[in-house]
């Protein structure tokens, strides 16, 4: 019985570490993201969310520049939904 707990939890601790790294790539990927966008932010004066938010509900039109804009938003999205998951499953949220 008891080599089952231990092996239970050095799974756990296996598992947490893994999603530590999981989350320290998401962060780095999003910070990466939200640098490649603040040229955007500053030009259009709304930040990513902001963007996200008006381009699907269709308040922007089809300005070419806010195709590029919105992938590299909804990548963003993403990642941060990621880190927050991540975040809330290991408890460092």
């Amino acid at each position: 019985m008891r080599y089952h707990i231990r092996m239970k939890i050095k799974m756990s601790i296996k598992l947490t570490n893994l999603l530590k790294r999981e989350l320290s790539y998401a962060d780095f990927a999003l910070n990466i993201l939200k640098n490649e966008m603040k040229g955007y932010e500053k030009e259009y004066s709304m930040t990513w969310k902001d963007f996200l938010n008006k381009f699907d509900r269709g308040e922007l039109g089809d300005n070419r520049a806010w195709f590029k804009w919105y992938g590299l938003a909804v990548s963003a999205k993403d990642w941060n939904d990621t880190k927050k998951e991540i975040a809330e499953t290991i408890g460092t949220s």
